[in-house]
């Protein structure tokens, strides 16, 4: 991911911090995929944090392979901090 796609997918996160009924309206969730990029008809299963063994990634990404057989429109997102090793 570029340096700048993923200050956008940063920013974009930031601004949308919490899950509430107040921020999950149709409006705001289409306004959020286009600052993203993706496309409106698409679904989106995301996860934020480090990026290590024990949040369970490998099992978030075998479980995206079976999404996408019944659904290859699905979009997943990952985001995490950057290293700073």
């Amino acid at each position: 991911m570029s340096q700048t796609l993923r200050d956008r997918v940063i920013q974009t996160l930031i601004k949308f911090k919490t899950i509430s009924e107040e921020n999950m309206n149709e409006a705001i969730i289409l306004q959020k995929k286009k600052d993203l990029g993706i496309l409106e008809h698409k679904k989106v299963i995301g996860m934020v944090g480090r990026f290590v063994k024990e949040k369970g990634y490998l099992d978030l990404l075998e479980a995206f392979v079976l999404v996408r057989r019944k659904h290859p429109e699905a979009v997943l997102l990952l985001v995490a901090p950057q290293d700073k090793a």
